[in-house]
C-alpha cells in the first residue's frame, strides 16, 4: 500500500499548528483503483495508525463517519498539543479535555491562551467525539501491538506518542474519557463511556397555592410595587409558574425570543422553554462550526455561559429531562386558558419597557435596580420579591403552608386532577419524565395535548370554577396602571 500526494489540506486555526486535516489518495494494489480518505498530518507526516483504522472500517462505514473520526482525533491531539505541561498527569488531562468539549476553551473575557477557541459543544455532539476517539484507541492498542509508555518516565515528544499512550491508558488503566472498568470484567473487556449526568426529577411534599388567594396575591402582593417595570416582570413569571406550572428557575431562563402569538389560539401567548445548553439557538443561527446550540450562541454572541453551568446567584438550576421536540424545547400549556391571554397582555406591555433597556444578553427577565439595570434577574432576587409580596397582603411565607414558589406548580397540577385530566395529559403537561412505565408510542403529541387543556379549560368555566382573575385584570390594564411611574426605581434587589 502507497500514498500519492496530499489532496486538500485544511490547516486549523489558532496556534495548534501541529496537525492538519487532509484529504488524502490511498493506492492498495496494481488495479489501478483508489480510496480517496480524510486523513492527519503532523509534524513526522501522514498519520498512518488512522489510515490504517479507516481503511479497515471503509467498507462497512459511510464517507461522513470517516470525517468524523478523523474530526474527532484532530482535536483531541490539537488539545494534547496545547495543554501537554498543564497537568501533573495524564489522567487530568484526558479528563480536561472531556470537559472542554462541553464548555469550550474561551474565558469570560474572551481569551484563549491554548489557541483552540472551541465554542461549546452539544452533549450529543460531545459523546459522538468521545466515542470515536475510544474506539479508535481501543483499536490502536489491541490492533498495532502499542508498546507500553509510561508518562512518568517517557517523553511524549511528538503526537504519535502521545496518542499511543492514550491507546495504552485507554485499555490499561479504564479511566480514559471517563470510562468504567471492573478487574473481575478485564476478560471481556466490558467498558462504557459515561455520558453527562441527566437531571432526574424530584418530588417534595410542599402543599399548592390556595386558588382562593391567587387573584389577591397577583394583584394586590406581586403587582402592588412602586416599580411598575418589576411588577410586571414577577406577574409574568407568577403567570408561568401558577398558569403553565413551571419551576421558578425554568421560568427565568426564559429568552425574549421564546414567546409568541399562538397561531392556534391568537388571544394567547405561546410559551417555550428551551434547555439553557442544547436548546435551538434562535433565528436558525449556525456558528462559524456549524453548532447550532444555545451554549455555543451565548459564547459566540454575548461571550457568556449557559445559567445553568454558572455559579453563585447568576445560577438557574435545570431539571426538565423530557422535551417536545428535537430542537429541545418544552411547550407550555397554560391551564385554565385565560393564563395565556393575561400573559400575553402583559407582555407586551413589558416588551415595550424593555426597549428602553440597555441589555447584553438574550434573557426575558431583567434587573430594573439602578445599580445593576438590565442585567438578568437573579433567583435569590425574585424570592425576595416573592417573599415581600407575601407579606403585602399581610401573610407570612411558608413552604409548608403552600406560600412559596414551587408551591405554583402543585397548584397547577392539582388543577389539573381536579378537572379530570388523564395522568398521562398530566404528565405532558407538567414534562414529567414518567408516570409509571409509559411507552412513548402511547404519548400524547403537543397540540393533542393543548387542545385537551383548552377543552378542559371551557369545561371549568361552564361548571362556574373559574377565577375571576382576567377580569381583575383587564380592569388594572384598562386603568393605565402600569403606565405610571414606569421610570422609578425599587430599593429591593431585583
Amino acid at each position: 500500500m502507497w500514498y500519492s500526494s496530499v489532496l486538500y489540506t485544511e490547516y486549523s486555526k489558532g496556534n495548534v499548528m501541529d496537525v492538519v486535516q487532509v484529504k488524502l489518495k490511498v493506492i492498495t494494489d496494481n488495479s489501478g483503483d483508489s480510496y480517496t480518505i480524510p486523513a492527519l498530518l503532523t509534524e513526522n507526516g501522514i498519520y498512518i495508525p488512522l489510515v490504517d483504522y479507516l481503511l479497515k472500517k471503509s467498507h462497512v462505514r459511510s464517507k461522513s463517519w470517516c470525517f468524523k473520526v478523523v474530526f474527532s482525533i484532530k482535536i483531541f491531539m490539537q488539545y494534547v498539543s496545547a495543554n501537554l505541561h498543564c497537568f501533573e498527569n495524564s489522567h487530568a488531562l484526558l479528563q480536561n479535555f472531556t470537559q472542554r468539549l462541553r464548555s469550550g476553551t474561551i474565558g469570560e473575557k474572551g481569551e484563549d491562551p491554548s489557541g483552540l477557541f472551541w465554542l461549546p459543544k452539544r452533549t450529543s455532539n460531545a459523546n459522538v467525539i468521545l466515542t470515536h476517539i475510544s474506539n479508535f484507541s481501543d483499536w490502536l492498542a489491541e490492533s498495532q501491538g502499542i508498546e507500553v509508555i509510561n508518562p512518568l518516565t517517557d517523553k511524549l515528544d511528538t503526537l504519535e506518542r502521545r496518542m499511543a499512550f492514550a491507546a495504552w491508558y485507554n485499555k490499561n488503566q479504564s479511566q480514559f474519557l471517563g470510562h468504567l472498568q471492573s478487574e473481575r470484567n478485564t476478560t471481556k473487556n466490558q467498558r462504557q463511556l459515561v455520558r453527562h449526568r441527566q437531571l432526574v426529577k424530584t418530588h417534595d411534599d410542599a402543599i399548592a397555592f390556595d386558588e382562593k388567594l391567587f387573584p389577591r396575591f397577583l394583584r394586590d402582593g406581586m403587582a402592588g410595587r412602586t416599580d411598575s417595570r418589576a411588577a410586571i416582570r414577577d406577574c409574568l413569571i407568577l403567570l408561568l409558574m401558577h398558569g403553565a406550572g413551571v419551576r421558578v428557575s425554568d421560568a427565568m431562563n426564559l429568552w425574549l425570543s421564546d414567546v409568541y402569538q399562538d397561531p392556534t389560539r391568537p388571544d394567547q401567548a405561546l410559551a417555550r422553554l428551551y434547555h439553557p445548553e442544547h436548546g435551538r439557538a434562535p433565528d436558525n443561527w449556525k456558528s462559524p462550526s456549524g453548532e447550532t446550540h444555545r451554549a455555543a450562541y451565548l459564547k459566540y454572541k454575548y461571550n457568556l455561559t449557559p445559567r445553568n453551568r454558572q455559579h453563585g446567584s447568576a445560577y438557574l438550576g435545570w431539571k426538565t429531562v423530557v422535551v417536545d421536540n428535537k430542537d429541545n424545547y418544552i411547550q407550555l400549556h397554560w391551564f385554565p386558558s385565560f393564563y395565556g391571554e393575561i400573559f400575553k397582555k402583559l407582555w407586551v406591555t413589558y416588551l415595550a419597557l424593555l426597549a428602553k433597556i440597555p441589555r447584553k444578553h438574550p434573557y426575558a427577565f431583567v434587573s430594573f435596580h439602578k445599580s445593576n439595570i438590565g442585567t438578568p434577574y437573579t433567583i435569590n432576587s425574585f424570592n425576595d420579591n416573592y417573599r415581600a409580596a407575601i407579606k403585602r397582603i399581610g401573610l407570612e411565607p411558608s413552604k409548608q403552608d403552600g406560600l412559596s414558589p414551587h408551591a405554583h406548580r402543585h397548584a397547577y397540577g392539582r388543577r389539573l386532577a381536579n378537572a379530570k385530566v388523564e395522568p398521562l395529559y398530566v404528565k405532558r403537561a407538567l414534562h414529567h419524565s414518567n408516570i409509571t412505565s409509559q411507552s412513548v408510542y402511547t404519548e400524547p403529541g403537543v397540540q393533542k395535548v393543548s387542545d385537551l387543556l383548552s377543552a378542559a379549560s371551557k369545561g371549568l368555566e361552564q361548571a362556574n370554577k373559574r377565577l375571576d382573575i382576567d377580569s381583575d385584570w383587564k380592569s388594572i390594564l384598562a386603568s393605565g396602571y402600569f403606565d405610571d411611574n414606569v421610570s422609578s426605581y425599587s430599593s429591593d434587589k431585583d
